[in-house]
């Protein structure tokens, strides 16, 4: 009995294992094609792209930078020295003008990782540390997201006072 057990304990893994195999395998072909199209839409937006010019067709617009601080935990607390460390996440996003594609021709990729020191980025500057090495910005990838907003106006009535 022990062993017919035995054996079926390890049929139930090698099924297991072949899955995952065949799962992995799947997604890493289309690993391979998406890559493909990442590599390619990565050198169309960083060939000529400024990353000290400002992400603007006119040079008196403003960049509306929108700003957010996540916490996410208390590290250590001194009342003593009234010194909490803590772990925050600083989060910002603005819209970049020049950053932009179709997605059709590019295997539909609506989302790109870029690393940030290749991009324009606002100087903020998280400034409130007891340390004098500290640095506010890791070097992170920056999330590029297609946003596409078309309203159709011709399609709504429009309502007006005689």
């Amino acid at each position: 009995m022990c062993s017919m057990n035995f054996s079926l304990l390890i049929v139930g893994r090698a099924t297991l294992i072949a899955l995952l195999g065949v799962t992995y395998t799947t997604d890493a072909r289309t690993a391979a094609w998406a890559g493909d199209y990442e590599r390619l839409l990565y050198d169309k937006l960083v060939s000529g792209y400024n990353k000290l010019a400002r992400p603007v067709k006119n040079e008196s617009e403003p960049v509306i930078v929108y700003l957010g601080i996540d916490f996410q935990q208390i590290i250590d607390i001194e009342e003593k020295n009234q010194i909490m460390m803590t772990n925050v996440w600083l989060r910002m996003s603005w819209v970049d003008i020049y950053l932009t594609w179709e997605p059709s021709e590019f295997g539909s990729i609506k989302e790109l990782r870029l690393p940030i020191s290749t991009i324009w980025k606002p100087d903020v500057l998280l400034y409130n540390s007891i340390d004098q090495q500290f640095d506010s910005m890791w070097p992170v990838n920056a999330v590029i997201r297609l946003c596409v907003s078309i309203v159709d106006i011709c399609a709504h009535p429009i309502k007006s006072p005689i």
